[in-house]
């Protein structure tokens, strides 16, 4: 007769999504994207928006409030499952099967990576807060700003030299980015994050690291980091994205439950209709936009 200890299996599947953790690709959450933990089917961020200016303290004190804009992110469920008849669980003795359930924990990590690449690849049709597409060749003015704004840009190529000469176009850009004040949206800037395919890295290295481009000293960048990060889940092999993550990244990873991992076997609805086991892992959240002003695009 084949016995075996439902306990023991759950533990294994805990245990599966552990090892899993040290399997998964390096994160960008922190790196492009910053965590929101959430708490309701959806977050409104108000708060995107920038603070009126300072302004001398006359007869009354000007009041503010948060942003009109409404960005709003609503959360989606996504799940994996692997279905093991209970003979065959019988018979595994935690073997292959847990080394499938360890994969399969692996492939829903890694979707948090997928998640934001997509959210990057679609920026040019998505919203961002003011109403327009994240990566936009006209955000529109809005408080005391005076002129729209650009963040969606052509390339000079896809050469070291090119690269160099758009890297710099790239952080004048987002060094003179106005925020809804009319004043600078950050003027200490010195942390950036280049998200290229992997058709770039060649030459991204050779623009950022080496010691001689072109025969001139590469001081461009000194005081500054600029570190690419290559994804092959880019689709289009020359755009690339420039992104400040000096105190905040571009992206928001709103997360309403982490990756979690669970064991439907004897006792569950699922056995009793199936005669088999369920081995199910799951997340709950959504990405989005920050600021527009933390990013460009450049079209190759």
């Amino acid at each position: 007769m084949r016995t075996y200890n439902p306990s023991l299996w759950t533990r294994a599947a805990r245990t599966a999504l552990v090892e899993a953790g040290s399997m998964a690709e390096a994160s960008l959450v922190g790196v492009v994207a910053d965590l929101e933990e959430s708490s309701a089917d959806r977050e409104n961020y108000p708060w995107i928006g920038e603070a009126q200016a300072m302004r001398l303290l006359k007869d009354e004190l000007e009041i503010v409030g948060l942003s009109d804009a409404q960005y709003t992110l609503v959360n989606q469920t996504y799940a994996i499952g692997l279905e093991v008849n209970r003979d065959h669980l019988a018979d595994d003795q935690l073997g292959g099967i847990m080394k499938r359930v360890r994969d399969m924990n692996v492939v829903a990590l890694n979707f948090a990576n997928k998640l934001i690449i997509d959210q990057i690849i679609n920026a040019t049709s998505l919203l961002a807060y003011d109403g327009v597409s994240f990566f936009n060749d006209a955000h529109p003015i809005r408080g005391s700003q005076t002129a729209t704004q650009d963040n969606l840009l052509a390339g000079t190529g896809v050469t070291v030299a090119a690269i160099k000469t758009d890297i710099g176009t790239g952080i004048q850009t987002l060094m003179n980015w106005r925020a809804e004040n009319n004043e600078p949206y950050y003027d200490g800037r010195q942390k950036f994050i280049a998200v290229i395919p992997p058709l770039l890295v060649q030459a991204f290295n050779e623009a950022i690291f080496s010691g001689l481009v072109s025969n001139t000293s590469n001081e461009a960048f000194r005081g500054m980091s600029v570190i690419p990060y290559c994804s092959a889940r880019f689709t289009d092999i020359n755009d690339w994205y420039l992104f400040d993550v000096t105190l905040r990244r571009p992206l928001i990873y709103q997360q309403a439950r982490p990756v979690g991992s669970e064991f439907l076997g004897p006792g569950s609805d699922y056995w009793v209709t199936k005669e088999a086991a369920l081995f199910k892992t799951s997340w709950r959240g959504v990405p989005g936009y920050k600021h527009p002003g933390l990013g460009v695009k450049f079209v190759n």
